[in-house]
Formats: structure tokens, sequence, C-alpha cells
């Protein structure tokens, strides 16, 4: 069964894989090249540091700029981008008033990824760019993170974006729940058709074969959506599962220190009576 399930979640990483290609191949021509953005941007107080982000399936770079104000600006060095790294899409662009599109690139190639790998993206001054994979601990203290509010040495902060990660992925989870519902529903009336598409007609021996073929193919489709939703809600909720555990770690009050055992003087053998 869990072979079964790791060749299926290959499967979409490839149809995920091809697309990413299809979109760099299109957007590469209509998005930004570096120079526009570095003179987009020119002034900021930090330039050209550049992150890879974590999403389901593909490793991302976003090119990140902190402007004299303090606004922090994600965009594509070549246009696209999907921003997934600590935050939800929606709540990067909410919470400081940034568009952040679509984009799938790491180092000029696509690939699958793990959710839980972290690259940091650094260009050097002598144009060069190197990728780093990091930890979770480096990847919080990089500048995104900080930003966000993921400073590992910060508690508070890591709480209260916790918790606002958490509220987006207990939207994000229902909204998938609700389309695996309905994609169930789907099916269960995609079938009540094939079923009836193969009983013989009225005044025939023969059931309609192109009617049946069709719901056959259509059946086929519907089960394929709702596997890969189901994949993606099972990875959502065990998201979610994982970071509630970790802000019920931080909720933990430290614990204290067991007192040292106290060491007691062995007594002395009572002395013999005299003589």
């Amino acid at each position: 069964m869990r072979n079964d399930k790791k060749a299926a979640r290959a499967a979409t990483a490839g149809r995920w894989l091809s697309a990413g290609l299809l979109a760099l191949a299109v957007a590469g021509c209509a998005g930004y090249q570096k120079e526009q953005l570095h003179q987009k941007y020119a002034g900021a107080s930090v330039a050209d540091k550049k992150i890879v982000s974590k999403t389901r399936y593909e490793p991302i770079r976003i090119v990140s700029y902190v402007l004299p104000n303090g606004q922090i600006i994600c965009e594509g060095e070549y246009g696209e981008i999907r921003v997934s790294c600590a935050m939800q899409k929606a709540q990067i662009e909410k919470k400081y008033n940034i568009k952040v599109r679509e984009f799938v690139r790491d180092s000029g190639q696509t690939r699958p990824v793990q959710y839980d790998e972290h690259y940091l993206v650094l260009k050097h001054p002598d144009g060069t760019v190197s990728t780093q994979q990091v930890s979770e601990a480096q990847f919080s203290q990089s500048l995104i993170g900080e930003r966000l509010g993921l400073s590992s040495t910060d508690p508070a902060a890591r709480r209260a974006a916790l918790t606002t990660e958490i509220a987006g992925a207990e939207t994000d989870l229902a909204t998938t729940a609700a389309q695996v519902e309905a994609k169930e529903a789907e099916k269960e009336r995609a079938m009540r058709g094939l079923a009836a598409s193969k009983r013989p007609a009225k005044g025939s021996n023969k059931g309609g074969s192109a009617v049946a073929q069709s719901a056959e193919t259509e059946l086929t489709r519907l089960n394929r959506e709702l596997e890969e939703l189901t994949m993606e809600r099972d990875d959502k909720e065990l998201r979610l599962t994982q970071l509630r555990q970790e802000r019920e770690a931080l909720d933990k009050p430290p614990s204290a220190p067991s007192p040292a055992p106290q060491q007691t003087e062995p007594q002395k053998p009572p002395s013999p009576p005299a003589q």
C-alpha cells in the first residue's frame, strides 16, 4: 500500500514537473530580467538576497529586496513566483501589501522536492549564484524567516507566526476537504451513469457501448482527480498536525530542573562499651 502511494506521488510530481517546465518557457520570455529588477529597486538596503522556498513539489527561487523603509519585496528574477515558505501566498500579500506571482525554478532547473526541504540561494559579488540546502533553524534565521517572525531566538514571535500559519492551514484544509467530498459525490453520480449505460435499451439486447465507453473514461478521470485531491488533503492534515504540535511545545512551560539529592553523612557505628 505504501509503495502504491509513493508511486502515485511520483506520478503526480512528474505532471507538476512538466507543467513547471512549460511555465518556465512561457514566463521566461515575458518576465523581469535581473537588470530591470536592480533598476526598479535601486537603493534597497539589502539586495540580491535570494531564497528558494518550500512548496508541495517544487523548490522556488524568490528574489527578496528590503527597501529603505523596511518593506519587503518578493519578485521573480524571471517574473513568476510561487511563495510558500512560511506563510500562505495570500497571507504574505496581505501582510506586506505586495503581489506575489507564481514561478517554478531552482538554479536553472525544475525538479521535485520534499515538502520540508529548505534552500538559501545567494548571489555573490562576482555574479555567480550558489544554492545551499539548510536546516529548519538556518531557514528561520534567514532574511525571509526574520521578516515573517520565524526567528527561533524569539519564541513569542514564532508562536504568533505559527498561529497565523495554523489559521491559514485550517482554512486551506477545509477547502481541500470540501473539494474531496464534492469529487466523491461526482464520482458516485458517474458510477450510476455508467451502470445505467450498460443496461440494454428497451427493445434491444445490446447496451449503449459508445455511451458506456464515454462513461468509463469519465470515471477514470474522476478516480485520478479524487486520488490526487485525497493525497493533497492528507498532506495538509499532516502539516497542520505538525504546526499544532510545534505550537503546543512552545506553550509548555520549561520544566524545572529536578533538585539534586541531598548528601547525608553515613552514620557512625556505636562505640563499644568501656571495659
